[in-house]
């Protein structure tokens, strides 16, 4: 990935599997740079998983403003997503928790 080399779908899948290792290591940090990186690959447009990884890792650090927009992104993308209810309201808990 740091040479550069690495395109396409090929990138995406690489930074989607490092920003989940990054983030189940409690590297938080390297969880929201590499999910910003990997929505940027996307074109901008994150998956509801994406929004809700990079979410939950901004709320951990206490970064609420950020966590809170990323979040109101995330919530209607698991919607049509097709996500668990449960998850559903994990992540209105967390973003009411965020404001």
């Amino acid at each position: 990935l740091a040479t550069g080399r690495v395109r396409g779908n090929d990138r995406v899948q690489k930074l989607n599997v490092l920003a989940g290792t990054y983030y189940t290591l409690g590297d938080l940090g390297k969880t929201v740079s590499t999910t910003e990186q990997l929505i940027a690959a996307r074109g901008g447009n994150g998956t509801a998983d994406d929004l809700i990884l990079l979410g939950q890792a901004q709320f951990q650090l206490k970064r609420y403003q950020a966590a809170a927009g990323t979040l109101e992104q995330a919530y209607p993308a698991a919607r049509r997503a097709g996500k668990p209810l449960a998850v559903q309201v994990k992540l209105l808990e967390t973003l009411n928790a965020a404001y």
